[in-house]
């Protein structure tokens, strides 16, 4: 015949689990390692078990399951199987020594093997803890009922607030996306630039980019700026292009580039840093810087452009021609900046030319390495 049994928690569950999440938290990463660093997947609860109304001594075999106030819907259960407030499958085996006992809920270690606690678990206030007990884990077990559930165990949502994760109020400030190489919005300009599909005049963006080398091309959108924390620690940087029709930086109209470094490293027939054509970006606090290529180099490259460019240092270098500011049929407006370039045959701090048709036969002569003047021409 079965004995009589019945639950006395010691404490309680929210006392015990002010002690038990501390201590608990510390041996779930140990003896339930699979628990994360950063919201707990465990819970500490302890009782009292008395057996014809003495304390019992011994292996005790227990059930556990996290039910609703009704006990008709379960959020979790030790092994997983309680679905409407039914007693589980099995058991864990626990000691039980002068009638007390501890289990850490939620433990994912041999051989309790639970699932673990999640938040969601304890997204309401009316969860109750529901507990069986048995003495030698032989059917029936003895349903001790239904214990109120403290306070303790809603910390477990620490990490939510509403209902929702706390990376759903990640969100700075509005229209303003950040890149970062850890912890931003995106990790690369591209990205960040490619998320923005409502930007107008009216609907203005900020990508904010953080220190770091970003290697990508960018080219740059209408009505966005891009800023980075500063010349020296923020760079955008790519190798070499085939054309003249591209470079890092592709600019566009009605947005700026500011505070930040960006390169052009080579290794192809053309190497262009910042790339303007048939639109006008601003470029404040910006240094701009080509080298190695096969054949020409440029740190601005404006074509049929009216730029602002206001604190910027352009070089060139290591090519066969070198730019530092190239302007064809443009007309920028250059403020405090500092244009040079060195090496090769052709090599000019800013060289201006005013029509498109000069600018092809200009071309020419860079080709073959004859021009040896910078001055505009009418054609």
């Amino acid at each position: 015949m079965k004995q009589k049994a019945i639950l006395i928690l010691v404490s309680g569950i929210g006392l015990a689990l002010m002690l038990g999440l501390v201590i608990g938290m510390a041996l779930a990463r140990g003896e339930a390692s699979t628990a994360s660093d950063t919201a707990p997947t465990v819970v500490s609860y302890q009782g009292e078990v008395l057996v014809d109304d003495e304390p019992y001594t011994g292996t005790g075999y227990f059930k556990f399951a996290v039910v609703n106030a009704a006990g008709s819907s379960t959020y979790w259960s030790n092994d997983g199987t309680s679905t409407t407030g039914d007693e589980p499958d099995t058991a864990e085996e626990l000691s039980v020594e002068d009638g007390l006992f501890a289990v850490l809920l939620g433990n994912q270690a041999a051989p309790y093997n639970m699932p673990p606690i999640t938040a969601s678990v304890f997204a309401d206030k009316g969860r109750r803890l529901h507990v069986w007990f048995d003495a030698d884990g032989v059917a029936p077990f003895t349903d001790l009922g239904l214990t109120v559930v403290a306070a303790v165990p809603y910390a477990l949502n620490a990490e939510t607030l509403d209902g929702r994760d706390g990376s759903y109020y990640d969100q700075h400030y509005d229209h303003v996306i950040v890149v970062a190489k850890s912890g931003g919005d995106y990790a690369t300009v591209g990205a960040a630039l490619a998320s923005i599909t409502d930007n107008s005049a009216a609907s203005r963006y900020l990508v904010w980019v953080g220190p770091g080398t970003y290697n990508e091309t960018v080219t740059m959108k209408e009505y966005v700026d891009i800023e980075g924390a500063g010349e020296l620690l923020t760079t955008i940087s790519y190798a070499g292009s085939h054309s003249t029709n591209t470079g890092t930086v592709v600019g566009a109209d009605n947005a700026e580039l500011r505070f930040l470094t960006v390169l052009n490293t080579g290794g192809d027939r053309m190497a262009i840093a910042i790339y303007n054509s048939y639109n006008s970006p601003r470029l404040t606090h910006v240094t701009a810087s080509a080298s190695g290529a096969l054949s020409n180099t440029y740190g601005v490259f404006n074509s049929f452009s009216s730029s602002a460019m206001v604190n910027v240092s352009a070089s060139a270098s290591g090519g066969d021609s070198n730019y530092g500011v190239f302007n064809t049929t443009s007309a920028p407006t250059m403020t405090n900046v500092t244009a040079s370039a060195s090496g090769g045959i052709v090599t000019y701090g800013v060289f201006n030319t005013s029509r498109l048709l000069c600018f092809e036969r200009l071309q020419v002569a860079w080709n073959s390495s004859l021009l040896n003047e910078n001055t505009p021409r009418s054609c």
